[in-house]
C-alpha cells in the first residue's frame, strides 16, 4: 500500500528530532568531559605557580626594606580551552588565605582555586592577574618594615 506524503513528512521530522536530540546530549556530555580535563589541567598550572611563588619568596627574604625583586613566571601558553587567567587574591571564605584563581578566558567554566601555602601574617598580597597569552608575566616581590607584599606582573606582548 503507497505512504501518504503527509505520513512521509512526519517520519522526515521525527528522523530530524532524534539527530537533534542524540546531537544536543552528546554535545552536553563532550563539553562535560572537556570542563573535567581542563580542571585538571588548570590545577596542574595552579600548582606549578604556587610552587613558584614560594621559591620566589624564598629568594626575597635576604630583601632591605624597600627592595624588590621581580621573577618571571614558566607557564603554559593556553590550556585545552585557550587562554587562561591566573588571579592572586586572598581567599573570602577560607579565613583570608592566599590563594591563585584560574579560569578560561572565553569560558565561564571551570574556574579553578589553588592555594598558596604562605603566612597572611608575613605576606601581604596585592590583588593582581596575569594572562597565559604573553610571555612576560612575573611574580613581584617587595620587602617593606614588616612583611613582603607579592603582586603578579602582566607585561603586554610577547
Amino acid at each position: 500500500m503507497p505512504h501518504s506524503a503527509i505520513t512521509g513528512v512526519i517520519g522526515f521530522t521525527a528522523l530530524i528530532v532524534i539527530f537533534v536530540i542524540l546531537s544536543s546530549s552528546t554535545m552536553v556530555l563532550g563539553y562535560e568531559y572537556t570542563e573535567k580535563i581542563v580542571k585538571k589541567e588548570l590545577e596542574a598550572i595552579g600548582s606549578s605557580i604556587a610552587s613558584q611563588i614560594v621559591e620566589a619568596v624564598s629568594l626575597a627574604y635576604d630583601l632591605l626594606p624597600g627592595e624588590s625583586i621581580l621573577i618571571m613566571i614558566k607557564m603554559p601558553k593556553e590550556c585545552s580551552l585557550g587562554h587562561y587567567t591566573v588571579t592572586l587574591n586572598n581567599s573570602t571564605l577560607d579565613n583570608g588565605k592566599i590563594i591563585l584563581i584560574l579560569k578560561p578566558v572565553t569560558y565561564p567554566r571551570p574556574e579553578v582555586v589553588v592555594p598558596v601555602p604562605l603566612s597572611t601574617n608575613l605576606f601581604k598580597v596585592l590583588p593582581s592577574s596575569i594572562y597565559s597569552g604573553s610571555n612576560r608575566n612575573y611574580i613581584n616581590i617587595t620587602a617593606t618594615d614588616s612583611e613582603f607584599q607579592i603582586k603578579l606582573i602582566y607585561m603586554r606582548g610577547s
